[in-house]
């Protein structure tokens, strides 16, 4: 066992498992010195998939996680250092360790930003950010932020946005017993396809928060351009994308509900929706919960044109996809706090797929069964 760990996961996962056994003890970030402190989070996951190989969303690509094979290829480590210049300047940078970022483990740094606080709650702040439309994609590594297992995002994020270079604003009031958030953001976006280049992205985000129970609304925007796969050609300019969200918690005793609906429409890339509902219920450290989950993909059809100067006998490239790629799940689960940093889950899934992606072919149903252990923390 050793051995395949060892060259599987090599240094970067032997570091993780001594950083599980270091955390218990420290359940606050580091003080370096009266500017500098460092802080982390940190998922140890074992997944099961019974019934057939299941992919789960991830940056780097899809994970898949291949039938009867215990998988820990969405454990995760990551580190944030905040650095304060003067009073009101401030840098931030974190870096991610993990297969869901990079196959090979390679850390990968997914924010680092200048901020600057003006005071009266309002924040301006610019470098690589995240894309504001769900809480799943900005806190997407921080599974101990979370109830369930996984982070609930659409299989390509913000319509494969998630992160941009730029700035953003950010101002908060307080009305009477609400506080509100309104985020602006406004860049360059790396779309995880690399042969689809950003022009700029455009996201205002509101959050309303009352008695531990909150609402978010977002709206983006987003103009691109479009090639082949080898990026010998180009397939369409100034493509744009259109995507809207909700997500809420409304907490009401020890009763926990969470929902969301987020629906992107786009040019030349896939259309998608996601839908979820939630509830769970607290019993001292531990919460008991029932996830109900909807994800789509829509194709739109695509002409792709054989190669410049190519003969007519020229092979064309395989026909794009055309048609939906459903996906239907319901999860019973439960988050246990070991303490206020550290938590176990565990999480049994039932997911439900519809791939009639090729219009003309015959649509294909298919189910699987996934069962997840999770260890998370932040320190």
């Amino acid at each position: 066992m050793d051995a395949w760990i060892k060259h599987r996961y090599g240094a970067c996962f032997r570091s993780l498992l001594a950083a599980f056994w270091l955390l218990p003890a420290t359940g606050h970030a580091l003080e370096i010195s009266d500017r500098l402190s460092l802080s982390g989070f940190y998922s140890l996951d074992a997944s099961l998939s019974l019934g057939g190989d299941t992919s789960l969303p991830a940056r780097a690509g899809d994970i898949t996680l291949e039938d009867g094979r215990v998988s820990l290829d969405y454990s995760l480590i990551g580190l944030q250092a905040d650095f304060s210049l003067t009073d009101n300047l401030r840098v931030t940078a974190q870096v991610v360790s993990s297969r869901q970022t990079d196959e090979n483990l390679k850390p990968t740094l997914e924010w680092g930003y200048l901020s600057y606080d003006f005071g009266e709650d309002l924040l301006l702040r610019g470098g690589r950010l995240k894309t504001p439309v769900l809480q799943g994609v900005e806190l997407r590594h921080v599974g101990f932020s979370r109830l369930w297992a996984r982070p609930l995002v659409p299989a390509s994020g913000a319509s494969g946005f998630d992160d941009y270079h730029g700035g953003e604003i950010v101002k908060r009031r307080r009305l009477g017993d609400y506080n509100l958030k309104i985020q602006g953001a406004y860049g360059e976006a790396e779309h995880t396809r690399t042969f689809i280049d950003n022009r700029d992205i455009k996201v205002l985000s509101t959050r309303v928060e009352r008695d531990g129970s909150w609402v978010n609304l977002a709206l983006m925007h987003a103009r691109y351009d479009v090639h082949n796969l080898d990026r010998s050609r180009v397939l369409g300019r100034n493509a744009e994308v259109r995507l809207g969200s909700v997500e809420a918690e409304i907490s009401r005793g020890n009763a926990i509900l969470n929902f969301g609906y987020l629906h992107g429409l786009a040019e030349i890339i896939p259309d998608e929706r996601l839908a979820y509902l939630s509830l769970g219920y607290r019993l001292n450290r531990a919460i008991p919960y029932l996830l109900l989950q909807y994800r789509t993909m829509d194709y739109p059809e695509v002409a792709v044109p054989p190669p410049s100067g190519a003969p007519p006998s020229a092979p064309r490239p395989p026909a794009p996809k055309n048609g939906e790629f459903t996906t239907r799940a319901i999860s019973l689960g439960l988050r246990y706090d070991l303490d206020a940093a550290h938590a176990i889950k565990a999480q049994v899934e039932r997911q439900f797929f519809h791939d009639a992606t090729y219009r003309a072919l015959e649509a294909r149903d298919s189910a699987t069964t996934l069962l997840s252990v999770t260890f998370e923390g932040v320190f």
